[in-house]
């Protein structure tokens, strides 16, 4: 899914800018914007510990330390911090993007700016860290980060289009059946490759193995049907082909940082 903007067709205000040293976060600490939804946009950065974001329909991201993340204006998540490290563990700027004095939040739900560039974002929050920021310098530092980020929206599509169509059919024929754990056997078979080439130039153009990605297909779809209230968490092992309930609970709890049991009952509340 495109979560990028054309720079040149939207003339963007940055306001209302604030810079917090977020010395308050311990091992486990949690913010919950999933219910009234995040109040202002903002930019993390992950300084000393690693983030793990949670979204209504199972959806999760996960953020580890030198990572920064973008939070749109309101958006609905839940993020609990770990692997604190350092009095402070993470840096955030607050602010107000807005286009023709309308809100212009970059996406309706937080992303990771890339990784690629983290000593860049490490060096727009030292910037700022280390004395009394102005609002000027905050600001700029904002430009900063949507320029790093804008480059590298462009550099992603070009490396898009350099995806063999073969790897693009794979992907979306594992989307489309996720109730089915197909081996990478079957998968190279059918795509007419070698496993090895397969799974090798899977993950160079997904970052995922294709057993990775088919299991974050399936919890997500796990998420859907738990969400419904309509299907127990048997039933929902069963469906997607998991070996049985503990062991997709296992995984579940893993992977959602909740266990299957816990997300239907916050789904409800």
């Amino acid at each position: 899914m495109k979560k990028g903007i054309e720079r040149e067709e939207r003339d963007f205000s940055v306001n209302k800018v604030c810079f917090l040293h977020q010395s308050y976060l311990q091992e486990g600490s949690e913010i919950d914007f999933s219910k009234k939804g995040r109040p202002t946009d903002g930019f993390l950065y992950l300084n000393a510990c690693d983030a793990q974001f949670f979204f209504r329909g199972g959806k999760s991201l996960f953020a580890e330390s030198g990572n920064c993340i973008y939070l749109p204006k309101g958006s609905r998540y839940r993020v609990v911090f770990s692997k604190v490290f350092d009095k402070i563990p993470s840096f955030l700027i607050n602010c107000a993007l807005s286009c023709e004095g309308k809100d212009a939040p970059l996406s309706k739900q937080p992303f990771l700016l890339p990784k690629a560039k983290s000593v860049k974002y490490q060096s727009v929050f030292s910037s700022l860290a280390n004395r009394v920021p102005s609002s000027a310098k905050i600001k700029s530092a904002v430009w900063t980060l949507l320029a790093l980020w804008i480059d590298s929206e462009k550099e992603e599509d070009d490396q898009f289009k350099k995806v063999p169509k073969y790897l693009k059919d794979a992907k979306e024929y594992i989307e489309q059946n996720v109730a089915e754990e197909d081996s990478i056997a079957f998968l190279s078979r059918k795509f007419g490759v070698s496993s090895s080439y397969f799974r090798k130039e899977f993950k160079k153009y997904f970052s995922l193995s294709p057993k990775e990605y088919s299991l974050q297909c399936r919890l997500d779809a796990a998420c859907n049907y738990l969400e419904t209230g309509e299907v127990n968490v048997s039933e929902v092992s069963k469906i997607l082909s998991f070996s049985g309930p503990a062991y997709f609970s296992r995984l579940f709890k893993e992977k959602k940082g909740i266990s299957p049991i816990e997300f239907m009952k916050k789904s409800r509340s």
